[in-house]
């Protein structure tokens, strides 16, 4: 059992207290990725990459939750939908199929919302999430963040699922080829420090994690 110190929401919520600009967002996300692609050679889909499933230690990221993955391999399961409501790409309101792709478009949720502290489709209901995407629409690109990663969030967000770029491919974009592991450190070594202020401050609920633990889950396709 490894014990993990909390969640990306849990760093994304306090995002301007811990400062993380988009260096360090991107330094977050290099983790993610690197996972997605091994998982994704490996013939599985996560199905539900958010922030409250991605959890950090004292050198590490990690995935956690595979209650929802997807197996590609198996022909016979009976998947239906699955999810959170404002991660999941238009295909998946479309009867269409869990790819690799899908998981590319939730990543981009969790980019998103370490720059901005809110989920891709903050202020709509699920209905109108579920409208907007399935009409082919994608969330508005934050303002705060360079032109390179402007576009690879569209791309990310792209709603033709066959558009979307791999894990493997935004490893070697420079964007995240070109930022060294030592960002990731320098970031992990400061949130814990500047964690524990918060957790002794009082005012913040925060409380370690398990990648085994018995956490509330959402349920399939979860609003919010």
């Amino acid at each position: 059992m490894e014990l993990m110190e909390g969640t990306l929401k849990y760093i994304a919520d306090n995002r301007e207290f811990l400062n993380i600009d988009e260096r360090r967002a991107v330094a977050l996300m290099k983790p993610i990725l690197k996972f997605l692609a091994f998982m994704h050679d490996d013939g599985y889909v996560h199905a539900d990459i958010k922030p409250d499933n991605i959890l950090f230690g004292n050198n590490d990221i990690k995935v956690g939750d595979f209650g929802l993955a997807v197996d590609r391999r198996d022909k016979t399961s009976n998947i239906g939908i699955r999810g959170t409501v404002p991660y999941m790409p238009k295909e998946l309101f479309c009867g269409g199929e869990y790819r690799a792709s899908v998981d590319i478009y939730e990543a981009a949720g969790v980019w998103k919302y370490l720059l901005t502290g809110s989920h891709p489709w903050a202020g709509y209901e699920a209905h109108a999430v579920m409208f907007k995407v399935g009409s082919g629409e994608i969330p508005e690109i934050p303002n705060n963040c360079s032109e390179e990663t402007k576009q690879l969030l569209k791309r990310m967000f792209h709603p033709d699922s066959e558009k979307r770029p791999t894990a493997k491919e935004l490893l070697q974009d420079p964007t995240f080829s070109d930022t060294s592991e030592s960002v990731l450190d320098e970031v992990l070594v400061e949130v814990l420090v500047d964690t524990q202020l918060l957790r002794n401050d009082g005012n913040l609920a925060f409380a370690p994690m398990t990648l085994d633990g018995d956490d509330d889950e959402p349920d399939p396709a979860h609003p919010l």
